[in-house]
């Protein structure tokens, strides 16, 4: 087996580089050979054409090239694929989900966050699974993209060898915040990737065994935050007990979030819409009695 000797970034550079140099090429013989033509050919020039009966070598040199050159990147493409898929041993595993309109981040530890945060100069493996429809993990500093499916599990991996800040973008469409969906990728040295995955209170991160994990599973974390930032909906944070606005039957009120109005805020979502949000939250599908107040004082307790 040919040895992998590239990572996945560097082999698709080099297959689009591959691919673009053989097109232009392509492209300037071409104008090339048209512009000679209109002058060589050109009917005052040539008043009385000549006939062509054919020319079986001109004929077989324009099947074998275009045969080479479509090989040539079939060969280049197929190595990149192979590269793509094929994670290297060791790599650290990163479980994400996707859901309308976030990523979510789940490491081996049990922490949760809404930022990827990966150590430098280690593979990452991404294994990806969607809530809800088809979503897709577009990472274009790795020129990676890989589909995140409903009731199946996908994968793909990158190999960060700089610190800085990328970007996560979905690149299929999933509804009105398609748009809105990315999220923050954190390249950091080893000890500050140890430091941050090992810190549960960092903004935005969940704890897998924790009383908020529920509001994960639920897909409430897709549209509400926990450290105040602004999503598709209001922010979590500090919700029991705030003055809220809110838009009911087309009239503007106001009115405590105690636990009845969180009780219908879940059961019938658009009954009462806060005022500067849109109506995007679905009638939930399968929440329990025991489900819902354990949401209820999940929400209670938050700062």
């Amino acid at each position: 087996m040919i040895p992998q000797i590239l990572n996945p970034m560097e082999q698709i550079d080099h297959t689009f580089l591959i691919i673009f140099s053989i097109s232009a090429f392509i492209l300037l013989g071409i104008s090339g050979l048209s512009i000679y033509f209109l002058f060589r050919y050109h009917h005052t020039r040539n008043p009385d054409p000549d006939p062509i009966e054919g020319n079986l070598l001109l004929e077989f040199v324009w099947t074998i090239i275009p045969v080479i050159l479509v090989s040539g990147m079939f060969v280049s493409g197929w190595t990149g694929f192979k590269a793509a898929r094929t994670v290297p041993v060791g790599a650290y595993p990163i479980k994400t989900t996707a859901r309308m309109w976030a990523w979510n981040f789940e490491y081996p530890n049990g922490k949760i966050a809404d930022t990827l945060w990966v150590p430098q100069g280690k593979p990452i493996k991404i294994i990806l699974q969607s809530l809800d429809v088809i979503h897709s993990f577009y990472m274009p500093a790795y020129r990676i993209k890989m589909d995140a499916l409903p009731g199946r599990e996908t994968y793909t991996w990158f190999l960060p060898m700089k610190t800085g800040e990328f970007t996560v973008f979905c690149a299929e469409y999933c509804g009105l915040k398609h748009a809105d969906m990315s999220a923050k990728v954190v390249v950091a040295t080893q000890t500050e990737f140890d430091e941050w995955v090992n810190d549960f209170t960092t903004p935005g991160a969940v704890v897998a065994t924790g009383p908020q994990k529920i509001l994960f599973d639920k897909g409430c974390l897709g549209c509400h935050s926990l450290d105040g930032s602004v999503k598709a909906g209001p922010t979590f944070k500090g919700i029991f007990g705030r003055k809220t606005f809110v838009i009911k039957g087309g009239q503007e009120e106001s009115l405590t979030a105690d636990e009845a109005y969180l009780r219908r805020s879940i059961l019938d979502p658009k009954a009462e819409i806060v005022k500067g949000f849109p109506d995007l939250m679905p009638p939930p599908m399968d929440i329990s009695p025991e489900d819902l107040n354990t949401i209820i004082n999940c929400l209670k307790s938050l700062p």
